[in-house]
Parts: C-alpha cells; structure tokens; sequence
C-alpha cells in the first residue's frame, strides 16, 4: 500500500509539472532543444576558404540575432559592419519604401542585410538543427530547409556548414546568449 502511495504522488508530481508548463505555453522539450532555446546574439560570422583564407562578407564585426523559441519557431538577422549609409530610402511620413533611392542605396541595403524566420527542428543524434525557411529577404530562399550542424559549449552557439557556389568554403557563425556575458 505504501509503494501504490508513493507512485501516486510522483505520477500527481509529474502531471502537475506537465501541467504548469503547459500552462505557460511551453511544452517539454527535450534536453538540446531546451537548451537551444532562446535568443543568441551574433559574435563573429567568417566564410573561411580551402585554402585559409577568410572572407568577411558582411564586415568585421557585423551585428545580428538568432532566436529560438520554445514552441518551434525561429528568426535570424544579420547587418553588416558597418551598415550601408545613404539617404533615407522612407518617404518622409514612412509610407512609401524608396521613393528616391538610388541603385547603390537599395543594393547598400538590401547586400548588408540577411533575414528569414520559419520553424526549427533539433536532431540531437547528428548535432545539427534545421532552419525550415517559412519567408526571406531573398525570396528564393522560402521553402528552404537549412541543415545546420553545430557544437554548443556553454553560452556559445556555433553553426558550421559548407558553402558551395562558385568555389567551396566552410561559413562560421559564432553566437552567444543574449543578456549574458
């Protein structure tokens, strides 16, 4: 009687535990993807070639931020450093986009900035999370899924992955917990 009584309160212990964090919108998660969880702000971003050579496409110290959410969703932004400057390309109540930019404003713009959001998934087994691109700045980008192995250590994310085009090289994203130093 007494062990039917002490697997009753560790079954009402856990339901009240699933319970509360369903109640705060939060479904459990499993141990990396609990971890993965949250917002990460961009240390550095380097397309490093075969050969050692490092690329720094958007500037030595370009800004951005990652999120997970606990529920699955996700965003990233990343603007170049430092950012494109020119005229402003919003009409003067805010309205109307580009009425007067010139070519190199809206190339400016739109080369020293990277957006998407979507869903993630975590495979815990292969060490990689997958960006399931729902809408994109580069529109060819939506419908994407982005597999994206990465190693975790502490407060650091880093996301490591081939980049093929017109040579291969390896991109590195270094990311750390916002609001954390």
């Amino acid at each position: 009687m007494r062990l039917l009584g002490m697997a009753s309160v560790t079954v009402a212990a856990a339901s009240l535990l699933w319970a509360s964090e369903r109640a705060a919108g939060q479904a459990a998660q499993p141990g990396e993807r609990r971890i993965l969880a949250g917002v990460w702000e961009l240390v550095s971003l380097e397309d490093i070639r075969r050969d050692g050579d490092v690329l720094d496409w958007m500037g030595k110290k370009p800004s951005g931020m990652l999120t997970y959410s606990p529920d699955g969703r996700m965003a990233l932004q990343i603007m170049r450093d430092p950012p494109a400057m020119g005229g402003s390309m919003w009409s003067r109540e805010g309205r109307v986009l580009l009425p007067g930019a010139s070519a190199d404003d809206i190339r400016g713009a739109l080369g020293g900035y990277y957006a998407y959001f979507g869903t993630w998934d975590v495979d815990e087994r292969a060490h990689t999370v997958t960006h399931h691109v729902r809408a994109s700045l580069r529109s060819g980008e939506v419908g994407a899924h982005y597999v994206r192995p990465y190693e975790l250590t502490g407060e650091e994310l880093v996301l490591r992955y081939p980049v093929t085009g017109a040579e291969e090289w390896t991109r590195v994203l270094v990311w750390r917990r916002a609001g954390r130093s």
